[in-house]
């Protein structure tokens, strides 16, 4: 069911039809000052959906939102309640349109994906969110493991500088990387545990397992 889309890039305006389908879903837009640079200030059009959540800019992500039309994904929603940690940009919804109609989608600039009941996560699929330490890091070594990455392992278990938990993976640079520099260097990164812990390897019994499916997927791609 992996489905991945790309972008049209073309800034062509919304049609009229199109804004109107836009305004009968409830989406709103207005326009707002980014004066964060006082030499440079922009004006941004954000679109937020029937609750208030950002989609979008207008302007800029038109494609995107054609995208989103395309798909009859009415309702784009968070992959996150508020209040809790996670993306503030729309990034689930239920399709109406074509192949996936009824099914979640999750999404990112960099793809999307549909989940309905039957769906299957496993260890490799990019919407696992493990339950454990033991077997986060045993993603964390998938995950970073690779032909010019040698002896990957994990280090040892810490907090970030936010004090969010999780365990360092390292390796050795295999000698087959352009840079000589980096032969046989250690190299380290932090790899954060999931808030909260998710279900592993899991089959969707209901739509909200679904649902859930999606907002893994779309969190993980964030």
């Amino acid at each position: 069911m992996n489905h991945d889309h790309d972008h049209d890039h073309d800034l062509i305006p919304l049609t009229p039809e199109e804004e109107a389908t836009c305004q009968r879903l409830g989406w709103t837009t207005k326009a707002v000052l980014d004066d964060f640079d006082p030499d440079h200030p922009i004006v941004m059009h954000p679109l937020y959906n029937q609750h208030g959540d950002y989609i979008t800019d207008s302007r800029g992500g038109v494609d995107y939102i054609r995208w989103l039309l395309r798909h009859g994904i009415h309702e784009p929603l968070l992959p996150s309640p508020v209040g809790e940690e996670g993306p503030r940009t729309c990034a689930i919804g239920r399709c109406t349109i074509g192949e996936h109609a009824g099914m979640w989608l999750g999404w990112s600039h960099r793809a999307s994906r549909a989940f309905g009941i039957g769906s299957r996560v496993e260890k490799t699929d990019l919407a696992y969110v493990a339950p454990s330490a033991e077997l986060s890091q045993m993603q964390a070594i998938h995950f970073w493991s690779g032909d010019t990455r040698l002896n990957v392992r994990i280090d040892c278990e810490g907090v970030d500088e936010e004090g969010v938990p999780g365990c360092w993976v390292a390796w050795e640079t295999a000698d087959t990387v352009p840079n000589t520099k980096m032969h046989g260097q250690t190299q380290r990164y932090f790899w954060h545990y999931p808030r909260p812990w998710g279900r592993g390897a899991w089959t969707a019994e209901t739509d909200d397992d679904a649902r859930q499916m999606a907002c893994d997927f779309a969190r993980n791609m964030d």
